[in-house]
C-alpha cells in the first residue's frame, strides 16, 4: 500500500486517463508493485520478481476490432517501443499503437503501472496499466496463469467507449516467479 500512493503520485496523466485509473482501482482490491525505469518489463512486489521480458518475442501485432466494429492491427511492445512502424508510434515509450486509418498511441512504456494480487492466489493473475498521456487512451494487459496452458497466448479482448484497450495473456509461465499450485518455480531471466 505505500508503494502504491508514491506510484499514484507519480502517476501524472490527462484527466480522462486518470479518472479511468480511479474506477480501475476503486473496483477491485490491489496492491502495486515497484518498477525499475531501467527495466519497464520487470516489476518487485511483496518479495517476488515479475519478469515479462521473454514471455514473448515483443513486439507481437494482434488483429483485434475497434470499437466501431472495424478490424484493426494493435502492436505490443511493453519494453521498448523504438521498432513500431508508426509514424505517430515511433519513440521508445510508445508500448502499445493501434495500427489503423489514423494510428494511436495506446500506452506509454515509463509510465506503466502494475497492479494485483501478489500473493499466492490460484489463479494468480495481475494488470499491467499503460497509460498515453498524449491521446486520453489506456491499455490493460492482463496476466493470468494456467498451469496447463505451457505456451503463451495473448488475445484482443476489447476496445471500450471510454478510449481503454484489453489485451489478455495466458500461460503457465508468463512472467510470474512461481505455479500458484505447488508452488513450482518458473524459469525467466531475475531471481528475487
Amino acid at each position: 500500500a505505500e508503494y502504491m500512493g508514491t506510484a499514484l503520485y507519480q502517476f501524472r496523466c490527462a484527466g480522462m486517463t486518470k479518472a479511468f485509473l480511479l474506477l480501475v482501482l476503486a473496483a477491485t482490491t490491489v496492491s502495486a508493485a515497484l518498477m525499475p525505469s531501467s527495466k519497464p518489463c520487470v516489476a518487485h512486489g511483496n518479495g517476488t520478481v515479475f519478469d515479462i521480458t521473454t514471455v514473448f518475442d515483443w513486439p507481437v501485432t494482434i488483429e483485434g476490432s475497434e470499437i466501431y466494429g472495424s478490424n484493426v492491427t494493435y502492436w505490443l511492445s511493453p519494453c521498448s517501443g523504438a521498432a513500431n512502424p508508426a509514424p505517430v508510434c515511433k519513440s521508445a515509450d510508445v508500448a502499445v499503437c493501434q495500427l489503423a486509418d489514423v494510428h494511436y498511441a495506446l500506452g506509454s512504456v515509463h509510465e506503466a503501472l502494475w497492479l494485483g494480487p501478489f500473493n499466492p492466489v490460484n489463479p494468480l493473475a495481475w494488470t499491467v496499466v499503460l497509460p498515453s498521456r498524449a491521446n486520453d487512451r489506456v491499455t490493460l494487459l492482463e496476466f493470468i496463469v494456467d498451469e496447463k496452458a505451457m505456451t503463451p497466448t495473448i488475445e484482443f479482448v476489447e476496445e471500450s467507449p471510454e478510449m481503454s484497450y484489453t489485451f489478455r495473456i495466458v500461460g503457465a509461465c508468463i512472467g510470474n516467479p512461481y505455479l500458484p499450485s505447488n508452488f513450482e518455480p518458473c524459469k525467466y531471466n531475475e531471481q528475487p
